[in-house]
């Protein structure tokens, strides 16, 4: 039962998941009864690739029940989505016909059966988006998914050993018996000395003074940050890897904890003291020259400057050479890596890199940036805007979004949208028009 308080714009009750009592707004709840035909939840094995029913994301792992099944209409959901099935009551048990909720292809009972467009959904899950144009291009269908080796994504096109590793290792975890798991739980790796963080990983573990644009999610005591993993992560919570090329988990800025999204429930107590991460590397500190540059917050490194500094160094670099063919295509991750990891230790003069690699050191630095460019707040507005009518109803739609964001993110898509107009009035040399 639920009370209604303050002239009814706030609710007072008992959550049904946790027994905590409290209060809450009106504004972010939506009533739901509870189903008058429930699921019948098994727990049970995943054999083969699925899909949560509830959430629409991947079920992952081999090992264990790893999630819940109803006996009667084949629905299928995580473990910690259980709850919110059986307390919703738009998901209805129809046991007379094949269970239809949640994204498509959650239906899907054997890889075999994946297209290519199946498996490119699957990379994107996955967090391996950047390499859905090599699979496409080779028409990599289920069939073929299965049968991929290292050798086989070096003629894909991956070419970075890491990101082979991440790939096979995701792979493993979706249709092998053999999973991988971290050598050593946290303590051990602390103990030991492994959990070190290299030159170009530990740049954005702890927060800038002042702690300007920092997001920090506090459970348990640990003040999380999206984190990106430049080598093989692993959960510290459940000990498998996390999947994928950017934003792969959190780690705590006070002890290093790294985990999971979905492990976040289970991350024991925060420790600083016992198991304390070195100090991100200051701005001018040796091997650090260009400072806070990926996977940090945009407000912490404009300068003073319209954009990032590296922003302004890729976009004065490509537009010396905007004629150049393709500008934005793809690039081998290999050299890609290398620049980034040439940016964290020494002074580069991008003017003398080639262009195409320029490009696509911009593109990372954006891919990379916790918040992006456009707020996820902002992802169901621009999306109407671009449904709208008009061509002048969007554009009047979309300045009003732009002009509603903070300085700094509304600062560098002006100098982004620059830039790109700049590019696209060279398309009859670099090929790249307004369509690209």
């Amino acid at each position: 039962d639920v009370e209604n308080i303050m002239g009814g714009e706030w609710g007072r009750g008992t959550s049904r998941r946790t027994q905590n009592t409290g209060c809450f707004p009106w504004t972010y709840v939506e009533l739901c009864k509870t189903a008058t035909n429930p699921h019948t939840l098994v727990q049970t094995s995943t054999k083969k690739p699925a899909f949560c029913q509830h959430c629409g994301d991947f079920i992952w792992g081999t090992l264990g029940k790893q999630s819940y099944k109803c006996s009667a209409c084949d629905f299928r959901c995580h473990k910690k989505c259980k709850f919110f099935v059986e307390n919703n009551s738009a998901l209805e048990c129809v046991p007379s016909a094949p269970s239809t909720h949640g994204r498509p292809g959650a239906d899907l009972e054997s890889l075999d059966s994946w297209t290519v467009e199946d498996v490119c959904i699957w990379l994107a899950a996955v967090k391996l988006s950047e390499y859905i144009p090599h699979f496409s291009d080779k028409g990599i269908d289920g069939k073929k998914l299965q049968a991929l080796t290292a050798s086989k994504l070096g003629d894909l096109g991956v070419d970075d050993a890491a990101h082979k590793e991440m790939v096979l290792a995701c792979l493993g975890e979706l249709v092998r018996n053999d999973a991988k798991v971290a050598d050593s739980d946290f303590a051990t790796r602390v103990a030991t000395g492994t959990a070190q963080l290299d030159a170009l990983s530990y740049l954005d573990v702890c927060p800038r003074p002042g702690g300007q644009g920092d997001k920090l999610l506090v459970v348990h005591q640990h003040p999380f940050r999206i984190k990106t993993f430049y080598n093989m992560g692993w959960c510290d919570s459940c000990r498998r890897p996390l999947w994928g090329l950017v934003h792969q988990g959190l780690q705590c800025t006070a002890c290093g904890y790294n985990t999971h999204r979905m492990c976040l429930d289970v991350v024991p107590q925060c420790q600083p003291a016992t198991f304390a991460v070195r100090p991100a590397p200051r701005p001018g500190m040796p091997g650090t020259q260009n400072g806070y540059v990926f996977g940090v917050s945009l407000e912490s490194q404009m300068c003073g400057q319209p954009a990032p500094p590296i922003v302004l160094q890729c976009i004065a670099a490509i537009e010396g050479k905007i004629k150049a063919s393709n500008l934005y295509k793809s690039v081998n991750a290999g050299k890609l890596s290398a620049l980034r990891t040439d940016l964290a230790s020494k002074q580069v003069n991008l003017t003398t890199i080639d262009v195409v690699l320029v490009a696509a050191l911009l593109k990372r630095f954006f891919l990379e940036l916790p918040e992006p460019l456009l707020p996820y707040t902002d992802y169901d507005r621009v999306i109407a805007a671009a449904n709208l009518p008009s061509e002048g109803a969007q554009v009047a739609e979309l300045n009003a979004i732009i002009s509603q964001l903070p300085d700094a993110y509304r600062s560098t898509v002006s100098v982004l949208m620059e830039h790109l107009a700049k590019v696209v009035s060279a398309s009859d040399s670099n090929k790249m028009d307004a369509n690209t």
